[in-house]
């Protein structure tokens, strides 16, 4: 598995053993910035899904066959599991129907599939070549009835042929990870013999000549090296272009003339072999910016914008007629510059015009890295992004991201606090009103921070004002927003720091009614919630208070009758009901909750007056204390139920379920255990050898519909099973 292979574009194909086809759209190394894992757009662009599979014999003999949905019902294999080596066909023996297609191996398959590839602006797609055939109806390109037919590697030939690495084995899996059933498959029917069979098949196309078609390049000239550029095989071109570097041949005029006037394939060599050896001249830049095709144009940029001055890129940037991959190429090159102002202000410009162009922004992002709080007020001071939408909201977000991530550097220590991080602060709280939305985004930008392995929030002396405002209703997005974005800072006495949720101004009003009816309660637990030796239990740290609000509540309504156990220590006293009081009213009721919970160091959540009038509906007509033998069998909802379900990435499914110890996560061949809450969202659990952050993305109060999985710097996007 993990092969990889080029176009003539030198865009990236690549997979994994269950994905036939990934691409990165342009080179991942021109858009990384160090310290930010964020996925980036158009890399590793999955374009097969569903991962189908044609074969021409049943498969019994893959690892997951005992899985649901691993087989076909007629036996045969799905979608891939065994997927590796790949090409990109860029020969001359095939026609020209098939130049550009890819073909992948998939050894448990026991076939290699093609797929055509469609490029639509930037983007691609792929369409999987199926064939007709008698038995099955239709199958892959290339498929064998021999269980050991082992396909692992594609390549093309220097004589335009397709070349493919069969391993002929009857055993490929990997003994850490042979499951019973597959041992078993493999003993039945021999499959541990013959080895030592390996073959390399050429495919050639029956209407084509045969003949080899490649010139003889070990001594060739640089005439004929430069020539070469221009062959219709990909291979002959590629060795061409490295010959030409290794030689020192001198060889600059020739290949300025293919990059200029050439066709756009050998003028991309000829680019690019200039490039390597230090021959690109600012002049032939110029011309080379104005030619009629994009590709050209933008590895013209990529290849030589660091010789071309700030001007002449800003004039280049500037023409309206640029396609988003010039623009976007455009402002990837204007990076260097993006100290000068007349260059941020160009870059304002584009994005106002082209913010929905994902590749478009995330060049942007790039090209203001480290000066992401400036441009987000020039940004604003020219007018902002234009109306509410989702790719400006994304943009927000991520700029107010990368401005908290370059003002402190390192995430991970504790560092004097930058005060423009103040003015960040400061700057997310003017965009109110009509500007709302645009706040928003940059709090949920802020609110992905703590995420980061070993994460230190910014330590202030006071709390911002921005988090200190409790004008807004709890009931208005910004209250749960600023919520959200507040672990990326902290300050003496903040609530969150404490493992605390702050209260909205309407559960804090609450509270005080409860607060003020706890006298009541006080003359037997004492003013402090500890308790009255030989009268009532201590209220602090008992699961009885901070445990499931539908306990409390019906302690606090008909009473409770031991024996009990709380802290340790034996009762078996009776608390008279209080249900019957007319000033224990239901928002008085909810903030004598919310009192004890949140007193005292107890750490609860906040109790609703919706929660308690629920809780008083269910209870009414009972007249009896109640025992801690039937408050332990009182169902309650923790909270967990919109996480449960199935989740699947490639071939593993994550099973959620809700046990009585708390969220628990089961993983196939990886384990996986009971999950530690981190949050309302995140949980932290095992599989395997690593530890892994689970981050549930919700939308309303539906069932999640998708986590994404932290583990070991990655981010993996899982989503839930239809």
């Amino acid at each position: 598995q993990w092969g990889i292979a080029k176009d003539d574009q030198g865009r990236l194909f690549y997979n994994h053993n269950s994905t036939w086809l990934q691409v990165d759209l342009f080179p991942g190394d021109d858009i990384h910035t160090p310290g930010i894992d964020e996925p980036l757009a158009g890399i590793g662009v999955n374009l097969t899904r569903p991962a189908e599979v044609f074969s021409v014999r049943v498969n019994p003999g893959v690892n997951r066959a005992y899985l649901k949905d691993t087989l076909r019902p007629d036996g045969r294999l799905k979608e891939a599991t065994g997927v590796s080596g790949l090409t990109v066909y860029r020969g001359s023996q095939f026609p020209p129907q098939y130049k550009g297609h890819v073909f992948v191996p998939e050894s448990a398959g026991n076939v290699v599939a093609q797929f055509a590839i469609s490029e639509q602006g930037m983007e691609l797609s792929a369409e999987q070549q199926l064939y007709p055939d008698p038995d099955w109806q239709q199958r892959d390109f290339l498929g064998s009835t021999d269980e050991r037919f082992r396909p692992v590697d594609a390549m093309n030939g220097p004589d335009g042929a397709l070349y493919i690495i069969d391993m002929y084995r009857g055993i490929i899996q990997d003994d850490h990870f042979l499951t019973d059933e597959l041992r078993d498959q493999i003993f039945q029917r021999g499959l541990d013999k013959p080895i030592g069979m390996g073959r390399i098949w050429r495919i050639r196309h029956k209407t084509t000549d045969s003949e080899r078609d490649f010139p003889a390049l070990a001594e060739a000239s640089a005439g004929e090296l430069v020539a070469a550029l221009s062959h219709p095989n990909g291979w002959v071109r590629d060795t061409a272009q490295r010959l030409l570097l290794q030689r020192g041949l001198k060889a600059a005029e020739q290949l300025q003339r293919l990059a200029l006037r050439g066709e756009t394939i050998p003028a991309l060599h000829a680019i690019w072999a200039l490039a390597g050896r230090e021959e690109l001249t600012p002049s032939l830049l110029d011309e080379l910016l104005q030619a009629d095709d994009s590709a050209r144009v933008v590895h013209a940029l990529r290849a030589g914008s660091h010789l071309l001055s700030q001007e002449a890129l800003l004039a280049f940037a500037q023409q309206p007629e640029l396609d988003a991959a010039q623009a976007r190429q455009a402002l990837l090159a204007l990076a260097a510059h993006s100290k000068a102002p007349a260059v941020r202000e160009q870059i304002v410009g584009v994005l106002q015009s082209r913010v929905e162009n994902p590749y478009v922004r995330q060049a942007a992002v790039k090209a203001v890295q480290g000066r992401e709080l400036r441009f987000l007020q020039e940004l604003f001071t020219a007018g902002g992004l234009g109306p509410e939408g989702e790719a400006a909201q994304e943009l927000l977000a991520t700029l107010a991201a990368n401005a908290y991530r370059s003002l402190r550097s390192d995430l991970t220590v504790t560092a004097p606090t930058d005060s423009r991080l103040l003015e960040l602060l400061e700057l997310i709280a003017t965009r109110e009103l009509g500007n709302t939305w645009q706040q928003l985004a940059m709090l949920k930008g802020l609110a992905r921070l703590p995420i980061t392995e070993g994460f230190v929030p910014v330590e202030f002396d006071a709390p911002p004002p921005i988090f200190a405002d409790t004008s807004i209703s709890a009931k208005n997005p910004l209250w749960d927003a600023r919520l959200k974005a507040r672990p990326a800072f902290t300050w003496p006495g903040d609530e969150l720091a404490m493992g605390l949720t702050p209260l909205g101004p309407e559960q804090q009003a609450l509270l005080e009614r409860g607060k003020a009816f706890y006298k009541t309660c006080a003359n037997c637990h004492g003013a402090n919630g500890t308790g009255i030796d030989g009268l009532a239990p201590s209220l602090v740290g008992t699961e009885w208070v901070t445990g499931p609000p539908e306990w409390l509540g019906r302690i606090i309504l008909q009473g409770m009758s031991g024996p009990l156990e709380v802290n340790g220590e034996q009762w078996n006293g009776v608390m008279p009901p209080h249900g019957h009081l007319d000033e224990l009213n239901d928002d008085t009721l909810a903030g004598l909750m919310t009192y004890l919970r949140r007193s005292w160091g107890n750490k609860a959540k906040p109790v609703s007056a919706e929660m308690v009038a629920d809780i008083r509906a269910k209870t009414e007509g009972r007249s009896q204390p109640w025992t801690a033998a039937e408050l332990k069998n009182v169902p309650f909802d923790r909270g967990f139920r919109r996480f449960v379900g199935e989740y699947k990435v490639s071939f593993i499914t994550f099973t959620i379920t809700e046990t009585p110890e708390g969220l628990n996560m089961a993983v196939p061949m990886y384990g996986g255990g009971v999950l530690e809450q981190i949050n309302d969202t995140q949980f932290r659990g095992v599989t395997g050898d690593s530890e892994v952050l689970l981050d549930f993305q919700l939308d309303g109060d539906g069932p999640a519909q998708s986590f994404v999985l932290h583990r070991d710097g990655q981010k993996i996007p899982v989503e839930r099973k239809e």
